[in-house]
């Protein structure tokens, strides 16, 4: 019995953590594909793991280990370089392991020869790059309850908010973009949002705030001294937008204003309900 509740306190807290992002596993020759497939699928709504962003500071096999875990999808581009690779080997055996809350395996059949994966479904890789995430698209859709909703910004002003952090926080952005899913709140956050090439940086951002009905702001320092991010809060201001501080480090607001509202992240144990204040406040903006 105490074996079983354990079980289920780690089965309840891995729920709670999940992602929601799609792990793309390929070998590091097959790059170029596998940056056509995670844009494809990007631009289709789903969010993509990126080593870069969302593991900055953790060892390869941490990082990755973590990225298949709290996935929602697991894609595997088999091909005959990636079955003679031993970490990817050792991280379709972590995925096909864990009991319960198994990710979504989908393995797309670039070479014959033997898979790599056990389990999930097979894709037969198609002469056109847009049938195959068609049908990776067709795929995942059929179990649509494990994936968040689109990345990007849809529709009239009001569907979603923005996020505006320091590049360096990329981590909490990840945290709080995924947390706030669990409450079916849509984020937009440039760092996942499909491109738009013909737009710099800084006006695809000021156009998602003018679309938006909130900005939610991860208050640190890195925030508090960066230009971008100041410019970001003042364009928010000046439309009238809701804003939510979301505070994980020291620093207050640069501002005060009667229609924002500081909520407190600093320190794990206060996560939770700082994420029930912010869908409480975005409630109450509506």
């Amino acid at each position: 019995h105490l074996f079983q509740a354990v079980l289920q306190n780690r089965v309840v807290k891995v729920q709670l953590i999940r992602h929601g992002w799609t792990y793309v596993l390929h070998d590091d020759a097959d790059l170029v594909m596998a940056t056509e497939i995670k844009l494809a699928l990007n631009r289709l709504g789903y969010p993509i793991w990126s080593r870069e962003r969302d593991a900055p500071d953790q060892t390869d096999w941490n990082a990755h280990r973590v990225g298949v875990e709290r996935a929602a999808f697991v894609v595997v581009l088999e091909t005959a370089r990636l079955r003679r690779n031993s970490l990817a080997r050792e991280l379709v055996k972590w995925a096909e392991s864990w009991p319960v809350i198994r990710p979504g395996m989908i393995t797309l059949k670039v070479e014959p020869g033997e898979r790599i994966a056990s389990s999930g479904s097979e894709i037969p890789m198609r002469r056109s790059l847009r049938l195959t995430v068609g049908s990776l698209h067709l795929a995942m859709q059929r179990r649509k309850h494990r994936v968040n909703p689109p990345a990007a910004p849809e529709g009239r002003r009001g569907r979603y908010v923005v996020l505006s952090y320091a590049s360096p926080d990329a981590d909490k952005a990840a945290e709080v973009r995924h947390g706030l899913a669990q409450l079916d709140i849509q984020v937009w956050d440039y760092a996942v949002a499909p491109r738009d090439a013909t737009m710099r940086f800084e006006d695809e951002i000021r156009t998602a705030i003018e679309r938006s009905r909130a900005v939610l702001i991860i208050l640190t320092a890195a925030w508090l001294k960066s230009e971008h991010c100041l410019g970001e809060i003042d364009h928010a201001n000046r439309l009238g937008r809701f804003c939510l501080w979301l505070r994980f480090g020291p620093g207050t607001p640069p501002i005060d204003h009667e229609q924002e509202r500081l909520i407190e992240f600093r320190g794990r144990n206060r996560r939770g309900n700082g994420f029930t204040e912010v869908a409480h406040w975005l409630r109450a903006s509506k």
